[in-house]
């Protein structure tokens, strides 16, 4: 039964998308300022590769089935984009993988651990939480 461990293996090792932040285009971030309130920031990096071609990639030339995207790779947060990454995953034949993001606030925290299990859901339905 080697495959079986060899398949097994391949789902649990999983690429971030940090690890190829070079290719991958600008990071988008926020931080929040003295006021309290979120301040976009744009980090211009070169891309090579959209985050819609990683899947395929990672499979391609890793052999891998499964992938973490960080958020801040993520070039719109919108359901038409989501449903395209969707596609690219399925497509590619490779899974998110996906950890809760973190927040000190609790309101805040609430809110990005909604949004992140809606999206995750999305694109990932086999996650559970």
């Amino acid at each position: 039964m080697p495959y079986v461990k060899e398949a097994a293996l391949q789902r649990e090792i999983a690429v971030s998308s940090y690890s190829v932040r070079q290719f991958l285009g600008p990071i988008r971030m926020s931080f929040r300022g003295p006021d309290g309130q979120k301040q976009p920031f744009v980090w211009e990096q070169p891309q090579t590769m959209t985050l819609l071609e990683f899947p395929r990639a990672v499979k391609e030339h890793l052999g891998l089935g499964s992938v973490e995207i960080c958020q801040f790779h993520l070039p719109e947060r919108t359901t038409a984009y989501v449903a395209e990454l969707k596609h690219a995953f399925s497509s590619a034949g490779v899974q998110l993988s996906t950890k809760a993001p973190r927040a000190t606030h609790g309101s805040r925290r609430a809110a990005r651990l909604g949004w992140f299990r809606r999206h995750s859901a999305t694109v990932n339905p086999e996650n559970r939480w």
